[in-house]
């Protein structure tokens, strides 16, 4: 299996001990480098900023619903 490289930025940052040792205990835990559980939670952290989005598949029964019940919904909204 061929690696992908990808590019990393450095940085320096400091968290509570207790938090850090936290964090190193996940990733002990997950088989994990403690950078990688980091990533993973700065990135969900960043997807839960953007606010509460529709999974596609629930649009899409939403939208066949809409179509299926109008009539339905149009009573109902009287």
């Amino acid at each position: 299996m061929t690696q992908v490289s990808i590019k990393r930025v450095k940085f320096a940052s400091q968290m509570e001990p207790d938090l850090y040792e936290c964090l190193k205990a996940v990733a002990q835990q997950d088989g994990r480098q403690v950078q990688a559980v980091l990533e993973d939670a700065v990135r969900a952290y960043i997807e839960n900023r953007k606010g509460p989005t529709a999974r596609r598949h629930v649009l899409d029964a939403l939208e066949v619903s809409m179509i299926e019940h109008d009539a339905l919904y149009k009573e109902l909204a009287k």
